[in-house]
């Protein structure tokens, strides 16, 4: 009878379905097929690069550079940041359509150019801000005669009073 139960439980163990875990195990089977590491990992060599190229790094330093680079962008705290925006912003049924795309043909495709993809983002980004740049600056300096300049505090408080009407 214990053997037939054990059985019974190994079975239900190893086939419960998605919607039995919770929404962190759910987020963190998205964020691996999302290729979160991989994708992390090329942010990382991206960021590293402009860093080496901003800094004569001797070659002997550059591996225990890189490692300090590393340890100072505090990977644990970005990927929980993650976890926790899809935690707050979908419901468990959502994860679960979520999760169900990315076992198809399509989804693993997304999953698999997702490193790619951020990267080309972020070039596209710095080169937006780049272009963008003097114009606004220019606006800056139009607002600093025409408005009050809030103190740093003020401003962060803004920003988070705002943020949260969205």
């Amino acid at each position: 009878m214990k053997k037939l139960f054990f059985v019974f439980c190994l079975g239900l163990f190893a086939t419960t379905p998605a919607h039995a875990l919770s929404k962190q195990e759910k987020v963190a089977q998205i964020l691996d097929a999302l290729n979160s590491q991989e994708t992390t990992k090329a942010w990382l060599d991206n960021a590293f690069l402009n860093v080496s190229c901003s800094f004569v790094i001797p070659q002997e330093d550059e591996q225990k550079t890189r490692k300090e680079f590393e340890k100072a962008m505090g990977l644990s705290p970005f990927i929980d940041s993650l976890t926790q925006f899809w935690v707050d912003n979908y419901t468990d049924q959502e994860l679960d359509a979520i999760l169900s795309f990315y076992q198809t043909e399509a989804g693993r495709k997304v999953a698999s150019l997702q490193p790619k993809y951020a990267i080309y983002v972020q070039q596209v980004m710095q080169n937006w801000a780049k272009e963008a740049m003097p114009a606004v600056m220019k606006l800056g300096d139009d607002y600093s005669k025409k408005y009050r300049h809030r103190s740093g505090s003020e401003a962060e408080a803004c920003i988070r009073s705002k943020s949260a009407d969205k």
